[in-house]
C-alpha cells in the first residue's frame, strides 16, 4: 500500500493547490462539513495564483476519489457517529498533547446499516494506537473492544440489529 500525503482546503482557502506535489490527495470541506476527496495529477494551466475554485473547475486536473462524506481528523478521546470517516492522527500536533493512545468510542444506540470507517492518518498505530470501545455491543461477534495498532489501517464497521454486532470489514 502506497500512502500519499493529505493536503486540506476549506471554502476560506483560495490559494496554495499549485504548491500541492502531483499524486497527492487533496481535501476540500465546506461549510457544512461535506468534502471532496481528489488525487491531483496535473498542473495543466495553473500557476501560483491559481485558486481551488480554478483547480475544481478543470477536471483534468484531478482524479475524484470520495465525495459528500463528513471527515473528522481525530487524535483524542472521540465519540463516534455513522457516517463520518474518521481520521486517526498517529504523530504530531493532530495528537492531544501526551497522548500515547486514545479512545474511539462506538454509538450507544445505532441503527441498523450505521457505518463508521477509520483509518490511520499517519502510519504510526503500532506506537500511539487507537482502542475502539464498544459500548456494549459486540465486535465481530466478540465481546471486546478492538485496538486499532497496525500502521495504515483503514477499516468499516456496519451495525447490524438483529446481532447487536459491529461487523468489521477492510474500508
Amino acid at each position: 500500500m502506497i500512502k500519499k500525503p493529505i493536503y486540506t482546503f476549506n471554502n476560506t482557502t483560495s490559494l496554495g493547490v499549485f504548491e500541492v506535489p502531483l499524486n497527492s490527495i487533496v481535501h476540500i470541506e465546506d461549510l457544512s462539513g461535506k468534502t471532496k476527496l481528489v488525487e491531483k495529477i496535473s498542473n495543466g494551466t495553473m500557476n501560483a495564483s491559481s485558486t481551488i475554485q480554478d483547480f475544481l473547475d478543470d477536471s483534468a486536473l484531478y482524479l475524484d476519489i470520495g465525495a459528500e462524506e463528513i471527515i473528522e481528523f481525530v487524535g483524542a478521546n472521540t465519540t463516534l457517529e455513522s457516517g463520518v470517516l474518521y481520521v486517526c492522527a498517529t504523530t504530531g500536533a493532530d495528537l492531544a498533547e501526551g497522548t500515547t493512545a486514545y479512545t474511539l468510542t462506538l454509538p450507544a444506540s445505532p441503527e441498523d446499516g450505521d457505518i463508521i470507517r477509520i483509518g490511520d492518518k499517519d502510519s504510526n498505530a503500532q506506537s500511539r494506537p487507537a482502542l475502539v470501545e464498544r459500548n456494549g455491543k459486540t465486535i465481530d461477534g466478540l465481546a471486546e473492544n478492538l485496538t486499532l495498532d497496525v500502521d495504515y489501517f483503514d477499516i468499516k464497521l456496519i451495525y447490524n440489529t438483529t446481532d447487536s454486532d459491529w461487523t468489521l470489514t477492510g474500508k
